[in-house]
């Protein structure tokens, strides 16, 4: 109880951009109310409804599959529940925790560290005696997805510094890179090729069409496909399993492994 105890006061800070207008509601926030905005979950909460009741085939998940979260993803939800900009996200060499850091409402520098898998928060702390943070420019979500879009991938490093984001992922090759945008407008600014990459080593694999895969989908006697959708590094596609039952799959782009099931 004194470690749960010590956790909420540390984590109190990391809701760090609450505005003045909120101090009461932040005062009457509950323990369990804190201890809940540090969780983060791919789905909203809904990885672990769907586990319960169901066939292991059934309640598969990210998470039992091992998929860490994207970067812009996890950024995502931690500025929707807190209100703050986060300006850094870094995938340790073990491929297990990121490790983030950003700014409040009233300029505080946070840090935190987060399970790749899982998204939980942890270790939060406050950090001193550092001048200003900038944050202003491109959030990391929109930077990373412009990249996404001039052919970048699975992205395991992304570092504010000035006016510049610092930014590692892969080309389109699978080859990791160190690519240097402006922070204002997202323009690349300079490639080379990065030494080291701690990202998952599926991510080395091209992303391909969706109807590379009905193959094996079929062959695991799903039928019945609806309009595939992507979203990041997978696509969403409705379908019946072999009993004829509807059921929504959630399918990795990169390997065609079945992700998450959830039945409608």
């Amino acid at each position: 109880m004194k470690k749960l105890l010590a956790l909420c006061t540390v984590a109190i800070p990391l809701v760090m951009a609450v505005p003045a207008s909120a101090a009461h509601a932040e005062r009457s926030t509950s323990f369990e109310d804190v201890l809940r905005a540090l969780v983060l979950t791919q789905f909203g909460g809904e990885t672990r409804s769907h586990t319960r009741g169901h066939s292991p085939r059934q309640g598969q998940t990210w998470r039992d599959e091992r998929q860490i979260i994207p970067i812009a993803r996890i950024v995502r939800q931690i500025q929707r529940e807190t209100g703050g900009r986060v300006t850094s996200v870094v995938l340790r060499p073990n491929g297990r925790v990121y490790k983030i850091e950003g700014v409040g409402s009233r300029g505080r520098v946070v840090t935190a560290k987060a399970n790749a898998f899982t998204g939980e928060l942890f270790d939060v702390q406050r950090r001193r005696g550092h001048g200003h943070q900038a944050t202003n420019g491109k959030p990391i979500p929109r930077l990373l997805q412009g990249l996404r879009n001039g052919g970048y991938r699975g992205f395991d490093r992304v570092v504010r510094d000035g006016r510049t984001y610092i930014v590692r992922g892969l080309n389109r090759r699978g080859t990791p890179v160190r690519i240097v945008a402006n922070a204002r407008n997202g323009r690349v600014l300079s490639v080379n090729q990065a030494r080291r990459y701690n990202g998952p080593s599926h991510y080395r694999h091209s992303v391909r069409g969706f109807n590379q895969w009905l193959p094996g989908l079929q062959q695991q006697h799903y039928s019945h496909f609806g309009q595939a959708t992507r979203h990041d590094d997978h696509y969403q596609v409705g379908a019946r399993d072999r009993r004829g039952r509807n059921v929504t799959l959630q399918v990795c782009a990169r390997t065609g492994r079945v992700l998450h099931t959830a039945y409608r």
